[in-house]
């Protein structure tokens, strides 16, 4: 048997992204975040970008939320 990465049905990627969308658009509506970093985000998740793309969004995306944290 060959040993290999799980490969994704279509199916579950769309259920990940809906499911990845869901949260972000929380966060968002939550801390009141600029639409260009949700857009830029979003069009990572769309698998249009590199994954340093999106860890790079990710991680501008924690700066946010410690930021956040600090003010509460």
């Amino acid at each position: 048997m060959k040993k290999g990465r799980y490969v994704m049905t279509l199916e579950e990627r769309v259920e990940q992204l809906e499911k990845e969308l869901s949260e972000f658009k929380k966060l968002f509506a939550k801390f009141g975040l600029a639409t260009i970093y949700e857009a830029k985000y979003l069009h990572a998740l769309e698998g249009r970008a590199y994954k340093s793309t999106i860890r790079n969004y990710e991680k501008i995306m924690d700066e946010i939320l410690e930021e956040e944290d600090k003010k509460e």
